[in-house]
């Protein structure tokens, strides 16, 4: 998703990550002087994205400490997972909430994350969310992808993201993306 941004690539499940960072990257202007308002920030961002030089610096840190921008041209082909599962919708609604903290719990089950300090993770394992809050859902269509190296955890994957939404008949009212500025 973040190199998706800094390409200037719009998705409407990535538009409100593009437009915090360049809220954070306008204020980060104004604060440190290069810009005389915080939405002049917001337009220089913008500017200096839409040019490319946040990728091309990302690009120089990375060559910096050796690493290998090879996966900059398909950064799919280094995600492997040995196997994927949808996790599909059980009715039709407006996905109305979502439980960010069992979305985790079921990100750690995946594989991807630790129950003990010091055990292995698997970077191939881990969650892709299709919807987001307000979108309105069919029934069987697909809200999560699971990606597994071991398909043994897949079950206790899959109970915690069937509970961890919840669908309405009307949509939510929306959320700002940002609640408070403080200066």
């Amino acid at each position: 998703e973040s190199v998706e941004v800094l390409r200037n690539q719009r998705h409407p499940l990535t538009e409100d990550l593009r437009r915090l960072s360049l809220q954070l990257s306008g204020w980060m202007l104004y604060l440190g002087g290069k810009v005389s308002t915080p939405e002049d920030g917001v337009q220089l961002a913008e500017d200096l994205l839409v040019g490319g030089l946040p990728l091309k610096k990302l690009s120089c840190m990375i060559a910096a400490q050796g690493g290998d921008l090879a996966w900059f041209e398909s950064p799919q082909g280094l995600h492997k997972p040995a196997h994927q599962y949808p996790v599909k919708s059980p009715s039709a609604g407006f996905l109305s909430s979502l439980d960010c903290d069992q979305v985790g719990w079921a990100v750690q089950r995946s594989g991807a994350g630790r129950t003990v300090p010091g055990e292995a993770v698997s970077a191939h394992a881990g969650i892709e969310t299709h919807k987001k809050l307000g979108a309105h859902v069919a029934a069987g269509e697909t809200l999560f992808t699971v990606y597994l190296e071991q398909d043994t955890r897949l079950a206790s994957v899959e109970a915690i993201l069937n509970q961890c939404f919840t669908l309405s008949a009307e949509p939510p009212s929306a959320e700002p993306l940002i609640y408070q500025v403080i200066a």
